[in-house]
């Protein structure tokens, strides 16, 4: 149970299919990359997850490559830096329409 779950993602990263409760935070996130699987906290659930996982090495390493892709692709500091600078460029364009719109004023 985590809010974020970086220890999830520090585990993606290094190739791992992860299994996590359905109150972390990034729970969608994992299921869209197809990164693992997320359970409920029931013990049954996690135990079932858990079998699935460890019965079937195929499955832990493609779930292992996505989540790795996935993690380094949205969390490590190259793209996170590339996201922030293009949106500072776009609120510097935004902020220079909006100084150099029409001047009103008295000639003279």
């Amino acid at each position: 149970h985590e809010n974020f779950g970086i220890s999830i993602v520090e585990a993606m990263a290094a190739g791992c299919a992860v299994v996590v409760s359905e109150h972390v935070g990034i729970k969608e996130e994992i299921r869209t990359a197809g990164a693992g699987s997320v359970t409920s906290l029931d013990p049954a659930r996690i135990a079932a997850a858990l079998d699935d996982w460890l019965g079937d090495e195929g499955r832990r390493h493609e779930a292992g490559t996505r989540g790795r892709e996935f993690a380094l692709s949205t969390y490590d500091w190259a793209p996170i830096a590339a996201r922030w600078l293009h949106r500072y460029e776009q609120l510097m364009v935004k902020s220079s329409r909006r100084h150099s719109g029409p001047t009103h004023g008295g000639g003279g």
